[in-house]
């Protein structure tokens, strides 16, 4: 008998949608909720292959009664959820975390979209500032491209260059910031510039789905560089382009990103775990209370 949601989030005080409502929907199915900061624990191991959860200085025991979701997208977040769930508590499936080629994160989700035959905008990875040229060889000296980070969130990290001039001073500054992980150019698709679908897939299925209208205002279509939520009524097509791509990189959850492309569809990203506070709020389809479900029913079933 299930009976604790263990909630992994930064944010403890409830002061967000998504922390209200899983708070919220878990109590009303009878869970107790803790909420993890994933920065407030560390782990330790001896030669006796005793290994420790610890919340600073006090052993943190797992309850097996459990279920587990992450919202932090941190790296603490994701070893912590892992350990959670390697101690017994019951969690989604992240078979992606198996193909992924490390260092190379989102461009290692195209490489197993491109496998499964999911469409995607062409792409081309750069590890250094001289294969720029190589790059826009490839692209045919077509203008603009877009640019990205390996890893990001939010829309952050991502320039659209409308000319090789444009272009030379953001690989530049890209490849020289941080620890210099490799970047992404991609076509440019016009017809979904600053607008897109994102598709809530769970368990093979579509739940819910907006479209995100940012048109006129910028290039990116996520929520948090403007963009409004809006109602949308998927077609076939675009259902199967998202549960494909779900199942292409392994997620049992999964928010999926669909750009309107000249010929159908493409895939420009699948999240998890995924902002879907914007998505219940528009549609008024319980997301939050259905995951929190799909847990239990998973953790009863074990």
């Amino acid at each position: 008998m299930v009976s604790n949601l263990l909630f992994i989030t930064s944010t403890l005080k409830y002061n967000t949608y998504t922390d209200r409502q899983f708070l919220t929907e878990a109590k009303n199915l009878g869970l107790n909720v803790l909420a993890l900061n994933p920065n407030a624990f560390s782990y330790s191991v001896n030669r006796s292959n005793n290994f420790i959860i610890w919340n600073k200085d006090k052993e943190f025991h797992v309850p097996l009664d459990s279920i587990v979701y992450r919202k932090s997208i941190s790296k603490a977040g994701v070893g912590l959820e892992d350990i959670l769930k390697r101690y017994g508590a019951t969690g989604f499936e992240e078979n992606h975390t198996k193909k992924k080629i490390k260092g190379m994160e989102k461009f290692s989700d195209y490489v197993a979209y491109a496998e499964d035959n999911v469409k995607i905008p062409n792409s081309y990875l750069l590890t250094n500032k001289n294969q720029t040229t190589y790059a826009i060889d490839y692209f045919d000296g077509k203008f603009p491209l877009i640019v990205k980070k390996i890893s990001g969130t939010h829309g952050i990290g991502i320039f659209v260059a409308e000319s090789k001039r444009a272009l030379l001073p953001i690989v530049e500054y890209l490849l020289n910031e941080g620890e210099q992980s490799p970047i992404i150019i991609q076509e440019f698709i016009e017809a979904s510039e600053g607008k897109d679908i994102r598709i809530i897939v769970l368990d093979g299925k579509v739940v819910s789905a907006v479209l995100r209208d940012n048109t006129g205002k910028d290039f990116r279509s996520n929520i948090y560089q403007g963009a409004s939520p809006k109602l949308i009524e998927l077609t076939p097509e675009q259902e199967k382009i998202a549960i494909n791509a779900a199942k292409a990189v392994g997620l049992e959850f999964a928010g999926v990103d669909v750009l309107y492309a000249n010929e159908g569809y493409a895939i420009t990203e699948v999240n998890s775990p995924c902002d879907f506070s914007f998505v219940e709020q528009t549609t008024k389809v319980p997301v939050t209370k259905m995951l929190i479900e799909y847990l239990i029913n998973k953790a009863s079933n074990k």
